[in-house]
């Protein structure tokens, strides 16, 4: 019988593991019928209401890769090992698909497309970036309107 413990056992000591039709884990990352994603970018899976798993690069907007739980030999055994050797991996190892840790001033800068340091320099708040982080307006609509007053934060003297 497959088990998590088992499957975390043959990775850690260098077997490839495989998990279902075209599904292997190894070293150099989670491999899906013949596409290769390294573990320190992408962020935990999970099952949709389709029966599909999920697999989500960091700051992507969309699912990379929906994989059909039929496939898989053990769907729980394969999230619980992949999701934690996901959450295994140190903070700093992690990067997004630009390349930079997630949430980083590179991360963010390079997701928008502008140097995020310049807009908080004009005034901006995290909030007002973040707005354009995550689509709720653009970044022209973002630098047309201005930064808003009162809401980037003022220091206490």
């Amino acid at each position: 019988m497959v088990t998590t413990e088992s499957v975390l056992r043959r990775y850690q000591s260098g077997e490839t593991v495989c998990l279902g039709e075209g599904i292997s884990l190894s070293q150099e990352g989670l491999l899906v019928e013949g596409e290769q994603v390294a573990l320190n970018t992408i962020q935990p899976l999970g099952v949709d209401d389709r029966g599909n798993i999920v697999i989500s690069r960091i700051g992507a907007w969309e699912s990379w890769l929906l994989v059909p739980t039929s496939i898989v030999d053990n769907v729980g055994v394969m999230l619980e090992a992949v999701n934690q050797l996901v959450k295994d991996v140190p903070y700093l190892e992690r990067r997004s698909v630009t390349g930079w840790p997630p949430g980083s001033v590179g991360d963010v800068s390079a997701r928008i497309g502008y140097d995020m340091r310049e807009l908080m320099m004009a005034g901006y708040s995290w909030e007002e970036i973040h707005s354009v982080l995550y689509g709720r307006c653009t970044l022209e609509e973002l630098l047309e309107r201005g930064p808003q007053k009162g809401r980037a934060g003022k220091r206490k003297r």
